[in-house]
């Protein structure tokens, strides 16, 4: 695990050998600057956890600028990211967009809990979670998607062909969007660990889980 203070040292000038995993927690507005700075050099970035609130609103206006910035296609390039956490960070459907760029590829794990991306939020993982060919592990746990995000959610599940994990619990579903779901599971080859708890399914959603 590297700290921003010895991230540069570390991804300086390295490109085969070393593998970097990124915690951090509550890095403010001086700290967003210095990752924003770095994250260009580190090529070999797998794991980046900024989980409870460690993005934070600052942090998200850092990225905003990144994108306008003369580095940012060197940043899309380089950024090869097998598991990004950002639980617990209000991201909402706008900052979510904001981080398409790196929702991609590589991606093996990401965890959207709690990060606010309510149904519209949806829409940037329709376009992005195909492109993830390698994703296994989803965890969008409490981001109030309702029903609506529910059916855009199963218009895209069954392109997600290596994921095995899908947390979607505490999401408002109710019954007529776990329907929606249920149809689509069945294509879901490899999902093994399905999690639906506190969506109100109901008698008819339970049916169709069945």
């Amino acid at each position: 695990m590297a700290t921003i203070n010895d991230l540069e040292t570390l991804c300086n000038g390295n490109t085969n050998d070393t593998v970097v995993t990124l915690t951090l927690h509550n890095i403010g507005l001086s700290g967003a600057k210095q990752l924003a700075h770095v994250l260009p050099q580190c090529c070999n970035l797998v794991e980046l956890d900024v989980s409870n609130k460690g993005f934070g609103l600052f942090t998200t206006e850092i990225f905003v600028n990144l994108q306008e910035d003369s580095q940012r296609q060197k940043l899309v390039k380089w950024f090869q990211l097998s598991r990004l956490n950002l639980v617990s960070n209000d991201i909402g459907p706008f900052k979510l967009e904001i981080f398409k760029q790196y929702l991609e590829h590589g991606l093996e794990v990401v965890d959207l809990t709690n990060t606010n991306i309510a149904p519209s939020g949806v829409e940037t993982l329709i376009d992005v979670l195909p492109q993830c060919p390698n994703l296994a592990t989803l965890n969008l746990q409490n981001n109030d998607l309702g029903p609506s995000g529910a059916e855009k959610l199963a218009r895209i599940l069954p392109y997600c062909t290596k994921l095995a994990t899908l947390d979607l619990s505490f999401n408002r579903f109710e019954s007529s969007g776990t329907e929606k779901l249920a149809k689509v599971f069945p294509q879901c080859h490899r999902l093994k660990a399905l999690n639906l708890w506190g969506n109100n399914i109901g008698n008819s959603g339970a049916e169709k889980l069945a």
